[in-house]
């Protein structure tokens, strides 16, 4: 039992009731039209029907008045055999008036007829039985053309059919609107069935939404809380294991980095002593191909070095708070700080670098703020050709301060930009500098570049790439 009122609890079983819910007006009102066109189909036939009695009625009393004109003339010569011929004859006539009166109350023109025609029909039968008058058969011609007049009238008035008419066109709009006002109320009721049933669907997917977009973007400190129907809250909790998984998974990452990166650091910093101290004693004993050795050796050692070095940042990045030392420093100076720690490769592989920069004051944290600079144009570095241009330029509007960098390179396609800050995340272009990348260092860029309140983004240029910083002044 349990089991079965839960099965109500589900987003399925609410959107099968919810559909019910729209059908079921729909289904009603379909109903309730073919109910009252059925009934004014009735009405109609009604109607049709009792006005082709009346007219058979009045017909027949039209015969009849014939007869007892004939009767009545015969009458005043053998009023013997005629006179009582004529009374079996008139009783049959009012016989017939009297019903036709019933019938057609409603019409009250055609009832002044009836009531005159048997007035008048008195009259003669009272003239006829009045021994104590001498009976003139051209007074008699009168009476008989007044009576024939009164059915000729009947014959010829549209009253009743206007009547029946209006009464049929009276229900036919009775019915349009009391169909149009039940439609209106359904279709309203629809509505806000349908609405209801659309608000359920969409609070559902938009936790469920929300709650996927938050692990897309690696926001795993948050539990997952989705309340709702029984499988609503089923998906949450799957969601709320995959986001617990995937910290887990971000925490032995995390773990693996730290000691990786500790355990190469230290027999690293050992081979980079011994190739100093090479350099430094007996570097010009060595033929040309242990010097050769040695070089090769001391260029491996430099890239294991950045390749350190980057891991340790994203590591202190990502798992630690980023507590900026902010001080006030020239902008300008500090870049061409880092521009100088980049003079011998920017003359190995006869580049040129255009400085374009603003003397601006800024509160930064000087080490991070150095690390952009650095991890920007060391990948400018990596993928500028030969003999071309880095640039560099900043400047300031009221409110930001802007940076950009451009190389002369083959540019990143779009398709790679929404993921070009992502961690690890390399795209296979061909690289000009001797030091392949880690993925790493376009991703620290990004979190520092955040840390101070700033953006970063890829300018679309006809050729090379172009990165642009803006921080915020104050």
């Amino acid at each position: 039992m349990k089991k079965f009122i839960r099965s109500f609890n589900t987003l399925r079983v609410r959107i099968i009731i919810g559909i019910g819910w729209v059908f079921l007006p729909l289904i009603y009102a379909l109903s309730i039209a073919s109910d009252q066109i059925k009934e004014l189909v009735y009405f109609s036939q009604k109607a049709v029907q009792n006005y082709s009695e009346i007219t058979l009625s009045i017909a027949a009393i039209h015969a009849e008045t014939n007869e007892l004109n004939r009767k009545a003339q015969q009458s005043i010569v053998v009023p013997e055999i005629y006179l009582e011929i004529y009374r079996l004859r008139s009783k049959i006539v009012r016989n017939i008036a009297h019903e036709l009166l019933q019938t057609t109350k409603q019409y009250n023109e055609f009832e002044g007829l009836i009531l005159q025609y048997l007035e008048e029909e008195e009259n003669i039968y009272q003239y006829l039985t009045d021994k104590t008058v001498k009976h003139d058969r051209e007074k008699l011609a009168e009476k008989m053309e007044v009576l024939e007049a009164i059915t000729s009238k009947m014959l010829i008035s549209d009253a009743m059919m206007n009547k029946t008419n209006q009464e049929i066109a009276h229900k036919g709009t009775h019915i349009i609107y009391s169909l149009t006002y039940k439609v209106l109320l359904l279709f309203f009721f629809t509505v806000l069935v349908s609405s209801w049933l659309i608000y359920i669907i969409n609070q559902a997917f938009k936790k469920m939404e929300q709650a996927i977009n938050n692990l897309g973007a690696g926001q795993l400190d948050n539990p997952i809380q989705i309340k709702g129907s029984s499988d609503v809250a089923r998906l949450g909790q799957q969601l709320e294991w995959l986001r617990q998984r995937l910290n887990d998974l971000e925490a032995s990452k995390i773990r693996f980095i730290q000691h990786v990166s500790h355990d190469l650091k230290t027999p690293l910093t050992a081979v980079k002593e011994s190739i100093n101290l090479i350099r430094a004693s007996g570097f010009q004993l060595l033929n040309p191909d242990q010097q050769e050795l040695v070089e090769i050796a001391e260029r491996n050692s430099l890239k294991l070095q950045k390749l350190i070095e980057d891991l340790l940042n994203f590591q202190n990045a990502y798992t630690q708070a980023i507590r900026l030392e902010l001080t006030l420093q020239r902008i300008d100076f500090l870049i061409e700080q880092v521009c100088g720690q980049h003079c011998l490769t920017l003359r190995s592989r006869q580049l040129d670098l255009k400085l374009d920069l603003m003397a601006i004051t800024l509160s930064v944290d000087k080490e991070k703020f150095y690390t952009i600079i650095d991890n920007l144009l060391s990948n400018a570095l990596k993928y500028a050709p030969s003999h071309s241009v880095i640039s560099m330029r900043s400047w300031q509007d009221d409110k930001q301060f802007f940076l950009t960098i451009h190389d002369d390179g083959v540019g990143i396609p779009k398709a790679h930009r929404s993921h070009i800050f992502d961690p690890f995340y390399q795209v296979n272009l061909p690289a000009q500098g001797a030091i392949k990348g880690s993925g790493l260092g376009l991703a620290i860029v990004q979190y520092y570049v955040h840390a101070h309140q700033g953006t970063i983004e890829i300018l679309d240029t006809e050729h090379g790439t172009t990165f642009q910083i803006s921080l915020p002044l104050s």
